[in-house]
């Protein structure tokens, strides 16, 4: 991937591409790499890089990567059933960002707290919930406003979601339900994933 964004001109990027989100149409694939505050935009038909968009650092501002949690300047990322926006843990600046796809922008950022580390779409497509690591919490999100809703201890239940698996809010922040994404989704982000050498676990 580091050549891809290369040929693209991005050089001196980081080759590890980390959560990832696909278009109801399945010709984009939105993601995160290593080290970087941002996301990359990937045509799936041309097979190439078409677009990269940076975000703020905000509470990361001069902080070396050395100290980056994994790797992860940001780590996380959804998308809206409807694919018009995007929501992005930012792992290292301690926020949420939403993103719109047309244009490709950010609408807003909200400091949720601690090491936000996952980001999960309401099966209604109405909210984005993300995982604040470092406070054991989860941080609900409007994708109409950008803005933080709620906020709850989080389940501590095991296990892992599919590819492309999203939460459904049944009410109440102890009636979630995983709604699995369709087949089609997880075939296409796996053979992107071996056409990249990403392995997804």
């Amino acid at each position: 991937m580091a050549a891809k964004l290369a040929e693209a001109g991005y050089p001196n990027m980081s080759s590890a591409v980390r959560p990832m989100a696909i278009t109801p149409d399945e010709r984009y694939v939105y993601f995160q790499v290593s080290f970087f505050f941002g996301i990359v935009q990937y045509d799936l038909r041309q097979d190439r890089v078409v677009a990269v968009l940076g975000l703020p650092l905000r509470t990361a501002q001069g902080l070396n990567r050395t100290m980056f949690l994994l790797d992860s300047a940001h780590h996380g990322l959804a998308m809206n059933p409807t694919g018009t926006k995007l929501c992005v843990a930012g792992t290292m600046s301690d926020y949420v960002a939403i993103v719109t796809r047309k244009p490709f922008e950010l609408q807003r950022t909200t400091h949720v707290g601690d090491t936000p580390y996952w980001s999960h779409s309401s099966g209604d497509g109405k909210y984005c919930f993300v995982s604040v690591a470092g406070e054991d919490r989860v941080a609900v999100i409007s994708y109409k406003t950008g803005r933080q809703v709620k906020h709850r201890g989080r389940a501590r239940r095991g296990g892992s979601a599919p590819i492309g698996a999203r939460l459904r809010w049944l009410g109440g922040f102890e009636r979630w339900r995983l709604v699995p994404a369709p087949a089609r989704h997880g075939r296409v982000l796996e053979d992107l994933g071996t056409r990249l050498g990403v392995v997804h676990r």
